[in-house]
């Protein structure tokens, strides 16, 4: 079944390479990739893809008694550690239908590379596998060679934790108006009780900040007539509405830029919660805005 990587925050492992071609360079002939995705494995036009060229494993460093500290730094130094939130940036500014990859290049000596192919989400994990990249330069005798990889992992946990807030008031008039209304902020980290048997802080996929505002305004009519009339006339007007700003955008991975209650409340004042224009809507979709 699928994977849900999103309550995580970075994915690690370890490797270790040594090149066993017939003419050995700086740099070696080919590249390892970690990819990852969704849908068969087979085909696959759907995931993410790290890639990085190697170390070679350098034994001339050591001594005969101590050649595990040669393999323990080539463990080190092909070591692999990456944000999340690094392959889904790669989403960033782009529309469908997704045909061209996106490659950012981290560069540095190991020459470390991303790529984004068709819209995988990391919500929905099928498959893993690593991939051999072999220079087009490079010969048959020079693709030689051993790759050990260890402790594939998801790592740092998302832990943050939220907070909720409740204001409300009211006024009354006499018997004449009755005013009331209330505000309640909750953000997308805030954990309820829950017996599901599962944390009770939301994952980042279902995670939303979410403002409650209500107002309420009752006005006895009668009060303009005569008592003696006996009449009971009351009128009410009320107004309530949710707003909902989730933190990865919905059927995506995109982790979007939280909404606090200042930036809600902020908008609800100004009469901004909703965006009615189409270029202002693709403008805060390419920035990554909850919004």
């Amino acid at each position: 079944s699928s994977k849900n990587f999103s309550a995580y925050k970075s994915l690690k492992m370890e490797i270790h390479y040594e090149n066993g071609g017939e003419s050995k360079t700086d740099k070696p002939p080919v590249r390892f990739a970690l990819q990852f995705g969704e849908g068969s494995i087979d085909g696959s036009r759907d995931y993410y893809e790290w890639s990085f060229r190697p170390k070679d494993l350098d034994m001339s460093v050591c001594t005969p008694d101590r050649v595990q500290d040669c393999h323990e730094q080539n463990w080190i130094d092909n070591a692999f550690a990456m944000d999340l939130s690094d392959f889904s940036d790669l989403k960033r500014g782009r529309h469908p239908p997704y045909l061209e990859p996106v490659v950012k290049n981290l560069g540095g000596e190991r020459e470390e590379r991303i790529r984004l192919v068709g819209n995988p989400s990391i919500t929905k994990v099928d498959w893993i596998r690593f991939v051999i990249i072999a220079d087009s330069s490079a010969s048959r005798n020079d693709l030689k060679g051993t790759f050990w990889v260890n402790d594939l992992r998801l790592s740092d946990m998302e832990t943050e934790w939220g907070y909720a807030a409740r204001v409300n008031g009211q006024v009354n008039f006499a018997d004449f108006i009755s005013l009331s209304g209330a505000v309640r902020y909750q953000d997308g980290d805030f954990a309820t009780l829950s017996n599901s048997g599962r944390s009770p802080k939301p994952d980042l996929a279902t995670a939303a900040s979410q403002l409650d505002v209500s107002a309420d305004i009752s006005v006895a009519l009668n009060k303009f007539l005569n008592d003696s009339l006996g009449y009971h006339i009351p009128m009410a007007f009320s107004y309530h509405s949710t707003t909902k700003r989730p933190y990865m955008k919905p059927t995506d991975d995109m982790r979007l830029k939280k909404s606090s209650f200042v930036d809600l409340t902020g908008d609800m004042f100004q009469g901004d919660l909703a965006v009615e224009s189409d270029d202002e809507e693709n403008r805060l979709r390419d920035n990554a805005e909850s919004k």
